[in-house]
């Protein structure tokens, strides 16, 4: 399946409520656990939206309905808090903690994780799903984007069926921050 058509989208969404949050915080003394609650309240919901757009597209293309809404609000309530405890250890004393390309950054590497996250759950539910409900084994690809920006860690990966990165990046994408990278699928028997 090609790239998330509404990636840029989610990402700039994204990025834009990081940096609200992030301006509420410049100034501002640190307090961690305060700073994680005020994340998740500012980015709650946006995650979940691309978990959404990323498995509606594979349910698609795998030609399967799925209700993922539920599954997606699920997913978010577990990463979310891991994210903000991430990105709360990061923020002191890191310069540039609180600018636009460091919420850019974020969000285009958070949006790559949700994308792969919501296909690898749906790769595995049709594991279990009988054939004549659309259930099959489908093996994940790694590709990335085609173009001169290609960092030196994804691109061996390009093309690469998920036997030969299990070990290193076993959640798939992102291979680092800011990585561009999506999953292909193809049905193996």
């Amino acid at each position: 399946m090609p790239d998330l058509p509404t990636r840029r989208q989610r990402e700039a969404e994204i990025a834009a409520a990081l940096l609200l949050l992030f301006n509420r915080w410049e100034h501002r003394d640190w307090d961690t656990s305060a700073f994680q609650l005020d994340f998740q309240e500012e980015l709650q919901n946006h995650f979940a939206n691309a978990y959404v757009d990323a498995a509606g597209q594979f349910a698609t293309q795998q030609g399967v309905e799925l209700e993922v809404a539920d599954q997606a609000a699920r997913w978010e309530a577990q990463f979310l808090p891991v994210l903000a405890g991430e990105v709360a250890k990061t923020t002191p004393g890191l310069p540039g903690a609180f600018s636009a390309e460091r919420a850019a950054l974020i969000a285009a590497t958070e949006v790559t994780r949700t994308i792969t996250s919501a296909e690898i759950a749906l790769g595995a539910y049709l594991l279990v799903l009988p054939p004549e409900a659309g259930g099959r084994k489908l093996t994940p690809f790694w590709w990335t984007e085609d173009d001169g920006l290609v960092c030196p860690v994804c691109l061996p990966l390009n093309g690469e069926p998920q036997d030969q990165w299990p070990f290193e990046f076993p959640q798939g994408p992102p291979a680092h921050p800011n990585c561009r990278c999506f999953l292909t699928w193809e049905e193996v028997s």
